[in-house]
């Protein structure tokens, strides 16, 4: 029902996807599946940068929760497929790769997008002097601000990690030089998933055992004449 949300799923694009496979790995991560929330990061972090964040927030959050092994096994699941999935394309054409990859979502690149909101990143490049160095020195301080925060501050459950990448997410998007505001689905939706699947997952009843075909069925109830 959410405009921001609802949009982007009607006409379609690379969002929705990226977003419903890290809410994919959180719910692998909420099940101890350490290794399927891996690999779930490394097909969304293949698709945008935008999932790029969740990948240390969700290592973070087994590394406390889980142990280091599973950890690793999420890391080495997301690093492996962004690996097999991002190397090639960059040894084809590493200028083509550094120009799209890299400089294009900072607003840094040739060409420039169509989508662009007049948000805080975009208003400092357009008024500020060295506008466009300020706004990424900006991103940098708060993705390390944020980093530090899961070493002093470290999440324990789905729900806090989910809030603590909108947080980094929201801090990116809205000093990105070339962000939109079509972005907010993925704050959106990390704020409201997470509180809605554990609150499921607590008051969901087991599912019941299936019956064998040469199981008697249950005995009627007795009728009452009350």
């Amino acid at each position: 029902a959410c405009p921001v949300v609802a949009l982007p799923l009607t006409i379609g694009g690379v969002d929705p996807p990226v977003i419903g496979l890290v809410c994919l790995a959180l719910a692998f991560t909420h099940r101890d599946r350490p290794g399927l929330a891996g690999l779930a990061l490394g097909v969304a972090a293949a698709l945008k940068w935008t999932a790029w964040p969740a990948v240390p927030v969700v290592i973070a959050l087994l590394w406390v929760c889980r142990g280091r092994r599973d950890a690793l096994r999420c890391a080495a699941g997301a690093a492996g497929l962004a690996v097999l999935t991002v190397v090639p394309v960059a040894l084809v054409d590493t200028g083509a790769f550094y120009q799209n990859v890299v400089l294009y979502p900072l607003g840094l690149g040739p060409t420039q997008s169509s989508a662009e909101s007049p948000l805080l990143g975009h208003l400092i490049v357009s008024v500020v002097p060295q506008g466009k160095a300020v706004a990424v020195a900006l991103i940098l301080i708060s993705a390390l601000a944020v980093g530090a925060s899961l070493l002093l501050r470290p999440v324990r459950d789905v729900v806090a990690a989910a809030d603590r990448l909108a947080l980094g997410l929201i801090l990116a998007i809205v000093l990105s030089p070339a962000t939109r505001i079509g972005y907010a689905i993925y704050p959106v939706v990390l704020l409201l998933w997470p509180r809605f699947m554990v609150a499921l997952s607590r008051h969901a009843a087991p599912l019941p055992t299936a019956r064998a075909a040469s199981d008697p069925l249950p005995a009627p109830a007795a009728a009452t004449t009350d």
